[in-house]
Formats: C-alpha cells, structure tokens, sequence
C-alpha cells in the first residue's frame, strides 16, 4: 500500500500481532473466578524524507478483540496520508489558542485527571483531586462513565484483580467528581470503603461532531495530532508537554506545527472543555471523542 507510492517514502514498518491470555483468580476474600481474552493488531509506520535534515515518520493501526472484525486493509495508505501531512512543519507564534485533540491522543489528558483519582495517590496525599468528592472540577461538558458489561468490547469485565465486582458507575457528571478508584488495601489504610481498583470501559458522553466538524468551528487554533514528551504534576495538576499537529484558521488546517509546548493546569483546562466530538476510536476501552479546549497557552515562536 506504501512501497513505490511516494519517491520520499525512506522505510515502511509493518508488523501483525495476536495474543491470548487467561486468569483464574482464588482470593481469601472468598472470591474464585476465571476469564478469558483475545487480540489482534495490524499496523504500519511510514518515515519519509523532508526538508533539509527532517525526516517526518507516522503511523497508523487496526484493532479488535475478534480476528473476523479486524480492518487488515487501508492501515498503510492511512499511515502514508497521515505522514505526508507532516511536510513543512514548523513552529507558530506563542499565545492562547483554541485546543482541538484528535481521538488519538486525548487520552493523554485525560490519565492524569484519573491517576489522581486512585487510593494509592489520595493514600500518600499525592492527588490534586484529593478532597474533591461531589465538589465541581470540570466543564459541564464533562461527562465520564464506567460501563464494564458491554458484550464483546474492548475492557469489559465482570470483576477486578482484587474479585470486587464492577459495576457501571458515573465517574464525572457534568463536571462533578463522583467516585475515586479504591482498591482493599489503601481503603483499610485509609479507613474508607472500597470502590473498585481500576475502571474498566470509559465512555466519555459524546456530542454531534466529527472532529472535521469540531475544527470548522474554530477561527484560531491548533489542532494536537501528537505529544511529544513532557510530564504532569499529580499533586497540583501542572502540565507541560511538547506537541505537534496544525495551525487551524478561519475553520481550516493551514500550516502543521511542531516543536512547541502546551501549558496550563489540568482542573483550569477541563474547566476549558467547550465542545465534545462524537469520533472515539471504536476498539479501544476508552471510548474518548475528539475534545476542543479554549484559551490554552501555547509557546513557539
């Protein structure tokens, strides 16, 4: 799909993987049970040569928990397209822009905002979400739930890895925290009741936009396709990381950036969330749309 395609194309990395894998769990909690899982994956990654030294490279992927479901076709032709946009990447002025994150890569905002919802981080006082129960730290937009009994999705499950049952439960509802993820152990330290270890399948309330339509709405912009390094506090929720994607003007992806960081705190950025695609990458156990911020600080030029 790649080879022969584009006289830039350097290398094409191809690779097919499977698995299966099996548990059975007997706890002193008085707890036996077993389960049973398969996957398989297809991807491909393209590097191309570009201006000067730049040699852009991207990747694309298919997955499923059943063999007869897997997209096997398209992943490498998707790979080329996504990696030929790269071409003439380049920094843009610093200031605050309108954040537009593709579904790939939202889940890079949203890991800190649920590592600071476990027993582990509240126990060692380590969680810029600790005492925050009930108490309002997003946008109204923002609407998470766990959903473990889907049939046939990716992260379902009927009990954790400590034998606790789960069960469907809001995690955020119109920006108000609900749960915090407690397993046994730091429950008995910390002298509340359990709730569950992990969650299981995340499903974040979706709205009426593809990402194509979330970007045509945005006079000035960046829109994320990728981090690139960087780290969040998880006792007060500042974050730095590095970035590329495009510049969007007027409703259109103009130049692609790159090298420039994104800054701010993850309360005052979910604070931010004004608009929720409907596009959540279908096999993955985060069903997570494409998300737009306002005013995020941006630093380049």
């Amino acid at each position: 799909e790649v080879m022969g395609k584009d006289e830039r194309v350097i290398s094409v990395d191809s690779s097919y993987s499977d698995g299966e894998s099996s548990s059975y769990r007997l706890i002193s909690n008085g707890f036996e049970g077993e389960s049973k899982s398969t996957w398989f994956s297809v991807s491909a990654s393209v590097s191309i040569k570009g201006e000067g030294e730049a040699r852009p490279q991207d990747y694309w992927y298919g997955s499923s928990l059943f063999y007869d479901k897997l997209t096997k076709t398209g992943i490498g032709a998707k790979a080329l397209e996504r990696v030929l946009r790269k071409l003439g990447q380049k920094k843009a002025k610093s200031g605050k822009y309108t954040m537009v994150v593709d579904p790939m890569n939202v889940g890079n905002l949203l890991s800190p905002m649920l590592s600071a919802l476990y027993g582990s981080a509240l126990q060692q006082k380590n969680s810029f979400l600790m005492d925050k129960l009930d108490a309002k730290v997003a946008s109204d937009l923002f609407t998470l739930r766990d959903e473990p009994h889907a049939i046939g999705a990716n992260g379902s499950r009927y009990f954790d890895n400590e034998g606790v049952a789960t069960q469907p439960r809001a995690i955020f509802d119109g920006g108000v925290l609900k749960t915090y993820f407690i397993d046994t152990y730091n429950a008995k330290k910390m002298g509340v009741a359990p709730t569950i270890s992990s969650p299981s399948r995340l499903i974040l309330t979706p709205g009426d936009k593809d990402l194509k339509g979330l970007v045509a709405d945005v006079q000035q912009g960046i829109l994320v396709t990728g981090f690139n390094g960087g780290n969040s506090n998880s006792s007060t929720g500042d974050f730095s990381y590095g970035i590329e994607g495009f510049l969007i003007e007027n409703g259109q992806l103009t130049q692609p950036v790159n090298e420039m960081n994104v800054t701010g705190n993850m309360i005052t950025l979910w604070n931010s969330l004004a608009a929720v695609g409907n596009d959540p990458q279908p096999n993955r156990s985060w069903q997570i749309p494409s998300l737009v911020f306002e005013g995020v600080n941006f630093s380049g030029l």
